[in-house]
């Protein structure tokens, strides 16, 4: 039984350290973006998968408003 704690130990702090290591580069490389200038989207942007719904929603908003 005693191995197997172990066993579930490294599994469970490995796990634990690729999940950090994950989190932590794409918080890393997300600043980096906007440190440079670009969107945090820009991966998105440059799939085509991403197209500013914030500022359309401000556009509609203004919109609406002036009429």
């Amino acid at each position: 039984m005693k191995s197997y704690k172990g066993r579930l130990a490294l599994v469970w702090g490995f796990l634990s350290l690729l999940v950090g290591l994950l989190i932590f580069g794409v918080v890393g490389t997300v600043l980096w973006w906007r440190s440079i200038g670009l969107d945090a989207f820009f991966p998105l942007a440059v799939a085509g998968l991403w197209s500013k719904p914030w500022s359309i929603l401000i556009d509609e908003e203004e919109g609406s408003s002036a009429e």
